[in-house]
């Protein structure tokens, strides 16, 4: 019984957490800061004209941020080229809050138990 109601708490945080986030991220330009349409702006010049072409400011936002740049280059990869790459940099920043939330609702509930 305990695993069934950990899980539906789980569902109901993911709900909530993803259906919120995504209204917000229809109706503004959040989830992405300066730095991530950065990203996505070294990204894109990255991938069609080479490294060589990179500003010197993108190049250390790049080196600044080696994890985000290699997950948002393999969901480049994954996703079509007739796709708006910035609304697919969004949505992923979307996914990877939605996630956050819950792993920080996991460990607060781990460290401190049920109330």
């Amino acid at each position: 019984m305990y695993r069934i109601q950990k899980y539906w708490e789980l569902g109901v945080l993911v709900v909530i957490t993803l259906a919120t986030r995504l209204y917000l991220l229809r109706v503004y330009d959040i989830e992405l800061s300066q730095d991530g349409f950065e990203a996505v702006r070294t990204l894109t010049i990255w991938q069609t004209q080479g490294v060589a072409a990179l500003p010197r400011d993108l190049l250390d936002r790049a080196l600044l941020h080696p994890l985000y740049m290699l997950v948002l280059a393999t969901w480049r990869v994954l996703i079509p080229a007739s796709f708006d790459f910035y609304l697919a940099a969004r949505f992923l920043s979307t996914l990877l809050a939605c996630v956050a939330v819950v792993l920080l609702f996991q460990l607060t509930r781990d460290a401190y138990g049920k109330l």
